[in-house]
């Protein structure tokens, strides 16, 4: 009987190791659907244009972005007024793509996603510009899919 209450700590590691912690597992499935989330946003970003960026924000009052070290939106009112009365109106086209999209589930409903961005945009003038850098965010799962809770976006450096 001793031998077997001094063996139990490796059997019972043994025995977890041993789990099925395959697909059955929802977080297993996090990755894939927030994947799906960000080739969502940068089709629906190019083909219907930069007021798409809301359909992809927690319009929850924590939501918030940050760039360059600033923040730049404190909530969601916030980046919907200057996407609708700024954005929209200045830019005429864009073409959003992800580079290397990293995510980490951290629950079945939080997320993390970072990767590096271009982007080909048009501005109301016509003058073409391009934007890269690097996006990190947190990615929820609301009653309507996966949303970023927060965002932080920064612009590569060019010489």
């Amino acid at each position: 009987m001793h031998i077997i209450f001094r063996n139990f700590p490796i059997v019972l590691i043994g025995l977890m190791a041993c789990q099925n912690r395959g697909e059955n597992h929802p977080v297993n499935h996090v990755k894939e659907e927030v994947l799906r989330m960000a080739d969502s946003v940068s089709k629906s970003i190019t083909s219907k244009g930069v007021s798409s960026w809301l359909d992809f924000f927690d319009d929850r009052t924590d939501f918030f972005m940050v760039s360059g070290g600033h923040l730049i939106f404190p909530n969601y009112d916030s980046a919907r007024n200057f996407i609708n009365q700024v954005l929209v109106h200045n830019i005429r086209s864009i073409q959003l793509s992800w580079d290397v999209i990293r995510v980490d589930s951290l629950t079945n409903e939080l997320a993390t996603m970072s990767a590096g961005f271009n982007e080909k945009l048009i501005d109301s003038a016509g003058k073409p510009m391009t934007s890269t850098g690097y996006f990190t965010a947190v990615t929820r799962l609301t009653p309507s899919g996966w949303k970023f809770a927060n965002a932080n976006w920064s612009l590569a450096q060019t010489n």
